[in-house]
């Protein structure tokens, strides 16, 4: 199963992505291992009900990706982020006070080396094409459809641009040109073609980068 790997280099380049968002004066010639190790306790914001601002829409688009958040990605720390944020921090065995602090942040984006696959439970009654069904089992990698906007979009064109599919820009929107990008390699990999980026799609991304 490559379901591990591929939650594993999903969830690095999600850490990476979200950190230089935050951070865009960073070098570009330091590696996000040693990045994320350093800045996280120092550099991410303590965020509470009452935060506002980039840092914390990036902390709701990432605990959305992994699926503690289903509000909007606005940047206003609400009661319903707190309420995602806690049901988060008890997922991932630590203090679950709602309040982001560095031990969330080391949790929410840990070094590449150190990912731990931390995700919600699905809902009870979710109905996926079954060619992208989620077997049962340690939770894999992020679910992607159109329209979606987030870290895992941008890795995900990042991958499709080496593969030669996707030609547009990085900026992590799930529009048409990520959509057709997505179909055509489906196609080509003998997939449903439903532009659902869900295991069978990552697998098969994930092979063709190691032929690459």
């Amino acid at each position: 199963m490559l379901t591990a790997a591929i939650t594993k280099r999903i969830t690095a380049g999600i850490a990476s992505s979200v950190l230089f968002a935050i951070f865009p004066n960073i070098s570009a010639l330091a590696t996000p291992t040693t990045l994320i190790a350093q800045n996280i306790a120092q550099n991410y914001p303590l965020l509470a009900v009452g935060s506002t601002g980039s840092s914390v829409s990036q902390l709701q688009a990432t605990l959305q990706l992994l699926g503690f958040y289903s509000g909007e990605v606005n940047g206003n720390y609400t009661v319903a982020t707190q309420d995602a944020v806690a049901q988060f921090q008890a997922a991932a065995g630590i203090s679950a006070d709602g309040i982001t602090g560095s031990s969330t942040w080391a949790k929410l984006l840990p070094a590449p080396g150190d990912v731990a696959s931390i995700s919600a439970s699905p809902a009870p009654n979710s109905s996926e094409p079954v060619a992208e069904q989620v077997s049962e089992g340690p939770p894999g990698p992020p679910i992607l459809r159109p329209d979606i906007e987030g870290p895992a979009v941008a890795q995900l064109q990042r991958e499709l641009t080496t593969l030669g599919y996707y030609q547009g820009e990085i900026d992590g929107k799930y529009g048409e040109s990520t959509q057709a990008a997505v179909k055509s390699f489906q196609s080509d990999s003998k997939l449903m073609v439903d532009a659902i980026v869900g295991p069978s799609t990552w697998d098969a991304l994930t092979q063709a980068l190691e032929k690459k």
